[in-house]
């Protein structure tokens, strides 16, 4: 967990590495709705999974790596506090 908060440039003390082992609890204990366990599954898999279990059909996503790339770090930047 604190390996992909610090990918997302979470760095120093924040909410959510201070609150990690009661989110995770939660999430193990208390969440009973359908889980998707994102470990080792990149992200066009996760969104894959999320459109198979709500029965949505994806559009063909015709971007190139690196335009993909180039989309996903401006993401990231934009969710910079």
């Amino acid at each position: 967990m604190l390996k992909r908060l610090n990918r997302r440039l979470q760095r120093g003390d924040t909410w959510a590495k201070r609150n990690i082992d009661r989110c995770i609890n939660a999430f193990d204990n208390h969440i009973t709705e359908t889980k998707i366990i994102t470990d080792e599954k990149s992200i066009d898999d996760v969104v894959e999974e999320i459109a198979d279990k709500s029965g949505i059909n994806l559009l063909p996503d015709r971007r190139g790596r690196l335009k993909k790339e180039i989309d996903r770090t401006i993401v990231l930047l934009r969710h910079i506090r």
